[in-house]
């Protein structure tokens, strides 16, 4: 864990000192967005930090390989703005998976989509009041894992070139 003390731990520190506060900010909004319509809140909400940390772990590896990958090409940028257009409308967020349920080849697709069980992870905890399945959640996460890894075998495979390209 030596790239944790990089550029100093102090910058790590606050950076997920402000990421918490935010992400409990966010949290505190969708309660009072939940008591406000009468929705309510119950004991499922408590593992919505686990939620999150697949959420993260899987965010991590793919800052990793794109951030490395950023250096070497300029346009990169451009193509993720791309593609995560496409994986909104991908990811069901304004919908519900259910609604796809016979449009074959598309509902398989959405399915595959790791934020489609994070997304229907997150309803399950704060919306429905139920638990939700942790079979689906456990594979992202480690899918999330395997993608932190190679991102980081990744980013310090490239590392040794940043200097030159930028």
């Amino acid at each position: 864990m030596e790239f944790l003390y990089d550029d100093g731990w102090r910058g790590n520190y606050y950076f997920l000192v402000q990421t918490s506060i935010y992400s409990s900010a966010s949290c505190i909004i969708i309660i009072v967005f939940l008591l406000g319509t009468g929705v309510g809140v119950s004991i499922q909400i408590v593992l919505v930090p686990v939620i999150a940390i697949v959420e993260a772990t899987l965010a991590l590896g793919i800052v990793f390989i794109l951030s490395a990958l950023n250096a070497y090409i300029q346009d990169i940028e451009n193509i993720v703005q791309f593609i995560l257009n496409m994986l909104m409308y991908g990811t069901p967020i304004i919908y519900q998976l259910k609604q796809f349920s016979s449009a074959g080849i598309l509902y398989q697709l959405i399915s595959l989509n790791p934020m489609t069980t994070i997304i229907n992870a997150y309803r399950d905890a704060f919306m429905y009041h139920q638990w939700f399945d942790w079979k689906p959640l456990a594979l992202v996460f480690l899918l999330g894992v395997v993608t932190t890894w190679v991102g980081y075998l990744i980013f310090k495979k490239l590392e040794k070139g940043f200097a030159e390209q930028l």
